[in-house]
């Protein structure tokens, strides 16, 4: 009986002394050494253009808003639009274009009179369109002077000459979209001091193109 005892006291403090050694945590080890580098993974797709410095600017012009016809030197003569900071989101456009900064306008032109027929598209200032009036034509061309900051709308015969525009023959709106590009404006392949202008055709951005143009900026139609 007191052999049996003895046994299980020595059973017992075996037992202890496993369950206490195996409670107690050993030393940390060294650090193991540095895994493979993962292989690389599948590009992402290339984002949109950046256009936070490119603004689009909306604006009617209405028959009366024209001022009258005024001699502009050299026998040129113009109608004008002064187009005001408050226009634009409170951009200068002549201090934008004097910083490096570029400015693109689109214009259509619309007449209330369906006697009066015109190319029914969006074009690039300067442009200039013929105006057919019950089988009489006359040439149109719309322009903008950046020193003044105005558009200019005049008769011309030949493409070059500025004539004065009679009442009747002003179009009753001229539809135009004015994009202003800052200096800093991300364009892909832009180099520093290089004219915006020439970055874009260097893109294969024609600027011809309305169309073109609003997609390349993410700008609506």
């Amino acid at each position: 009986m007191k052999t049996t005892f003895n046994f299980l006291r020595i059973g017992l403090l075996v037992f202890g002394l496993l369950l206490t050694s195996c409670s107690k945590e050993g030393p940390v080890g060294p650090e193991g050494p540095q895994g493979t580098i993962g292989e690389q993974g599948v590009q992402g797709p290339t984002g949109e253009n950046g256009n936070a410095n490119v603004q689009a600017f909306d604006l009617e012009v209405n028959k009366t808003d024209w001022g009258p016809n005024l001699h502009y030197g050299g026998n040129n003569v113009y109608r004008a639009y002064d187009i005001a900071p408050e226009n634009v989101g409170g951009i200068d456009i002549r201090s934008l274009s004097t910083e490096g900064g570029a400015v693109l306008m689109y214009a259509f032109v619309d007449y209330d009179d369906d006697a009066y027929q015109t190319e029914g598209e969006r074009k690039q200032l300067p442009f200039m369109t013929t105006v057919s009036n019950m089988g009489s034509n006359f040439g149109l061309r719309l322009e903008f002077s950046i020193n003044r900051s105005s558009l200019l709308i005049t008769e011309t015969e030949n493409g070059w000459d500025a004539k004065s525009l009679a009442d009747e023959d002003v179009p009753d709106k001229v539809d135009v979209r004015i994009i202003l590009i800052e200096p800093s404006a991300s364009i892909s392949g832009k180099s520093e001091n290089e004219p915006v202008f020439e970055t874009l055709k260097k893109e294969g951005v024609n600027l011809y193109d309305y169309t073109a143009v609003m997609d390349y900026f993410g700008l609506g139609y």
